[in-house]
């Protein structure tokens, strides 16, 4: 009995150890997220400098202005290929 519970302890131990390792180790999904969030902020921060800038002028551009387009209250410009889509 002494030796089943000195084996088992032992093995505890090991897996402890693996524990440890997997849980220091990089996981490249999460590093994989990680670059995705900093992506979107990065997106989130230019639209909004391009919104607020836009705001002081009642106008909005976007980034390649290929298709411009002009309404009687406000002047603006708009691409079809600069939509943005918040995640749910």
């Amino acid at each position: 009995m002494n030796a089943t519970i000195q084996d088992l302890k032992t093995q505890i131990r090991q897996l402890a150890n693996i524990v440890s390792q997997l849980q220091s180790s990089s996981d490249p999904l999460y590093d994989l997220d990680r670059e995705i969030e900093i992506t979107l902020r990065r997106l989130r921060k230019a639209r909004n400098i391009v919104v607020s800038n836009s705001n002081s002028s009642n106008s909005v551009s976007s980034f390649d202005n290929s298709s411009p387009v002009t309404t009687s209250s406000n002047s603006f410009e708009h691409s079809s290929t600069t939509n943005f889509v918040e995640p749910e």
